[in-house]
């Protein structure tokens, strides 16, 4: 009981209490709620604030527990017992663009960074997207290990984001999903997607033209994917359950002002 009690004592107590607190806010169960309190008292993990920020990052993404789910169109992996201290400025409630990681991979956005000086902020970049690489590396293990069905395409796009563009509407909604959840799972909160029908439309449409893809089974995997963003909705929630700000965007202007609109 002495090492519960050590164990629950050193980790962030309001984090952990709220993160009850939302369970119990979805739940309204006072016996579920005690259980899932007591189960996350052995489960919940919180990096040191004494390591800098992204150090705290890599052991974070190092303790990430990954479940596989074999019912899934996509990969998606959350540890809602795992989280950052907020100490410091987080941002939240920006959609990052989307299309920059479907066109760029890490090794892509290294050698960006190893151009600029050499400084602290170089330092801690480089080192952000080697915790990144690694933590692929453990999802492409356990993909290894897993049931699912198809998993060498997994397996080819997860490697991919290492070091390959995406090559398809179905491996940039994988790629999507994947950052998506690292935004999630480092403490970030409300992440819109952007302009999704614009970012996919390219994939989409040589993929139709590659015979690979047809309306249907886009269809089907932007319902997928939409269900997938759902998972966990009371954990993503803000204020209120339900506020999880995973806002799409669909139409409007191109640059040159005229309007935008596809299949998608």
């Amino acid at each position: 009981m002495k090492k519960i009690i050590s164990k629950f004592a050193s980790k962030k107590i309001i984090s952990y209490l709220f993160l009850v607190f939302r369970y119990h806010q979805k739940m309204k169960s006072i016996f579920k709620t005690f259980k899932f309190a007591f189960i996350s008292l052995f489960k919940f993990y919180m990096p040191s604030t004494k390591k800098s920020k992204v150090q705290q990052i890599k052991k974070l993404l190092n303790k990430v527990n990954i479940k596989i789910d074999t019912n899934n169109v996509f990969i998606y992996n959350i540890d809602i017992y795992k989280s950052l201290n907020k100490k410091n400025t987080t941002i939240e409630n920006l959609s990052i663009d989307y299309s920059i990681v479907l066109e760029k991979s890490l090794n892509d956005f290294k050698n960006e960074i190893k151009k600029l000086n050499d400084s602290d902020y170089k330092t801690n970049q480089l080192e952000l997207l080697d915790s990144i690489e690694l933590y692929i590396d453990r999802l492409v293990k356990k993909i290894k290990n897993s049931s699912i069905k198809d998993k060498n395409k997994y397996i080819l796009f997860f490697e991919n984001i290492k070091n390959k563009k995406t090559n398809s509407f179905e491996e940039s909604i994988q790629r999507i999903l994947f950052y998506n959840s690292l935004l999630w799972q480092t403490g970030h909160a409300l992440n819109g997607l952007g302009r999704l029908d614009k970012i996919l439309d390219k994939y989409y449409i040589n993929d139709l033209k590659n015979g690979v893809l047809d309306k249907l089974k886009a269809e089907v995997m932007l319902t997928e994917m939409l269900n997938i963003l759902h998972d966990n909705y009371w954990w993503k929630s803000n204020s209120l359950i339900g506020d999880t700000g995973q806002i799409i965007i669909i139409g409007g202007q191109n640059h040159d002002g005229s309007y935008f609109c596809n299949d998608l």
